[in-house]
């Protein structure tokens, strides 16, 4: 992230231990994780900006399209392990 990113890099402990915190007291959030899952980001929903983070919770025009979309039938091919 940019040197302006205004959020706080947390880490894995850190991670979990907020995540745990925010959800016991019901608030909204999201997060961004490293694909290792040992840093990243907690951003309260009320504390998005938008500048940095594009986001849309649940608008009535996305609603909208998600009930007039088709359904997808994916069709798997599972890698054998040997």
């Amino acid at each position: 992230m940019s040197k302006d990113f205004p959020y706080k890099l947390l880490n894995r402990n850190q991670l979990i231990s907020e995540m745990n915190r925010l959800a016991g007291n019901g608030q909204s959030f999201v997060f961004i994780i490293d694909y290792k899952a040992e840093k990243g980001y907690i951003i309260l929903q009320k504390d998005i900006d938008n500048q940095h983070i594009k986001t849309s919770f649940g608008t009535s025009t996305e609603t909208q399209k998600l009930q007039n979309s088709k359904t997808v039938n994916w069709k798997t091919h599972p890698v054998s392990y040997y």
